[in-house]
């Protein structure tokens, strides 16, 4: 998944010689990568060269790494890839070509309880299981992960020690009342939601046996091999299959998915179904 990273009002430019184990010399360039985009100030870069930056605020997809010189980067993290607090970050310089820079994302640090421990840690707060549930859904709600916004969250999974920390968390991130009230129709329409989604399954089960076709949740159109898909609703699906068709032709590997059932809406299954795609 890409990475851009990128500080602003830097004016300077690029130094140095170009070429395999040569420095070059940093100096407010952009260093365009395959989906990574650089600006960094004042740094002597060696391909080969492995640098890492830890996490020191995140907001949503925005955050912020220093580095070990002192220097401070502002990064936008796009995909799924998601950062917490106390997480360190590092990417290896690939090579440089008509002065820009090519650096490989390395995501071997990324592992998901590490970072919830990380950010845990970094609040000073114990790693419990509310706790670590907690900052994992807002880790999944992109929102804030810094001392405050941990701190000022675990405030309302104490206050409610009887609720999912997923509920008090998407309660907070939709701006709504955290309260009893509250919590007790949410996790209602949670749990009706999670019964009405097996039971279409169920339903699209025993119709299969019954009549031979399937209706699920979903319906999916040469996306086996896809690495682009359209996802669409009622008839456009029809037209939507003559372009699939026509992109193959063309040597695109393209599908569609035509949402069936849409309230409510199957997250995970649809994720799952798109998961292997490109776009």
């Amino acid at each position: 998944m890409p990475i851009n990273i990128a500080t602003s009002n830097y004016i300077n430019t690029t130094t140095g010689n170009t070429g395999s184990g040569q420095t070059v010399s940093i100096s407010g360039a952009n260093i365009s990568v395959d989906g990574v985009s650089v600006s960094v100030k004042g740094l002597d870069l060696k391909t080969g060269q492995t640098i890492s930056g830890q996490v020191i605020e995140v907001d949503g997809k925005d955050i912020k790494l220093l580095l070990s010189n002192n220097q401070t980067i502002n990064a936008k993290l796009e995909g799924n890839i998601n950062a917490l607090l106390g997480q360190t970050l590092s990417f290896e310089v690939k090579n440089t070509e008509d002065g820009l820079t090519s650096l490989r994302p390395l995501y071997t640090n990324l592992n998901n309880s590490m970072n919830v421990t990380n950010a845990l840690s970094s609040a000073g707060l114990p790693v419990t299981d509310n706790y670590s549930r907690m900052v994992s859904a807002m880790m999944d709600e992109n929102m804030p992960i810094n001392k405050q916004a941990i701190h000022d969250m675990s405030k309302q999974i104490n206050s409610f020690k009887d609720a999912n920390p997923e509920t008090v968390v998407r309660l907070t991130k939709l701006g709504l009342s955290v309260n009893e009230l509250t919590i007790n129709q949410f996790e209602n329409y949670k749990g009706l939601e999670r019964q009405i989604i097996g039971n279409v399954d169920t339903i699209a089960d025993r119709f299969e046996k019954m009549a031979g076709r399937k209706y699920g949740f979903f319906e999916e159109y040469k996306l086996e091999d896809a690495e682009i898909a359209i996802v669409c609703m009622g008839s456009t699906a029809g037209t939507t299959k003559a372009v699939v068709d026509e992109l193959r032709a063309q040597g695109v590997k393209a599908g569609l998915l035509k949402v069936r059932v849409f309230r409510p809406f199957p997250v995970e299954e649809v994720a799952k179904s798109l998961s292997h795609l490109k776009a």
